[in-house]
């Protein structure tokens, strides 16, 4: 019988050793993702028309490029677990601005629910942006966020959530410090 109970520790030894190498691949390539900064867009140099959209009531809006200050578009999605940990970075950028740069949300969906008041934004909030305009803008991920000169064309498109390059870039270009990205709501619990 200690033969079996030694080969059945082993074998169990074994495995949980196995689990734990692919559970620590997959965190690697998932941080990965995180860290490591996109490709250069192509995106960048491009002229950007109008953006058809609906407002949070539900009723057809323009966003339009005024000419007088860069946008900042922050696309988002209502369902997305990084958008959510960004707010606090979104909502730091656009509270920073003293008027030297617009901030725009787009969201994903139609609907916004209650993102506005729930996330206490006090920027421009839109969602519905039309399937051409998504794909004139890349949008098809997010977090993304892009800036678009007094000029109307892209300087700078970010792909995730202001976390490590991104973050460091962000605060780079708009001077100032991020307060970074908030807890998982897993690990939230798991600290109280």
């Amino acid at each position: 019988m200690t033969r079996w109970r030694t080969a059945g520790l082993w074998w169990g030894t074994f495995a949980l050793l196995a689990a734990s190498v692919t559970v620590n691949v997959v965190q690697a390539h998932r941080l990965r993702a995180v860290i490591t900064p996109s490709a250069p867009s192509t995106l960048l140099g491009r002229a950007v028309q109008s953006i058809p959209v609906v407002d949070r009531d539900g009723r057809a809006a323009v966003v339009r490029f005024d000419r007088r200050v860069p946008t900042i578009l922050y696309y988002f999605s209502t369902s997305c677990g990084w958008c959510e940990r960004n707010w606090d970075n979104v909502r730091r950028l656009a509270d920073q601005s003293d008027g030297r740069y617009r901030v725009v949300g787009l969201a994903a969906e139609r609907s916004l629910g209650d993102v506005i008041d729930r996330q206490h934004l006090t920027f421009e909030v839109y969602g519905g942006v039309s399937t051409e305009a998504r794909e004139a803008l890349g949008l098809s991920g997010t977090p993304r966020t892009i800036v678009v000169s007094a000029q109307g064309l892209i300087t700078h498109d970010w792909t995730g959530a202001f976390s490590g390059a991104v973050a460091l870039a962000v605060e780079d270009v708009f001077g100032l410090t991020l307060p970074g990205l908030r807890p998982t709501a897993l690990a939230h619990t798991a600290s109280q």
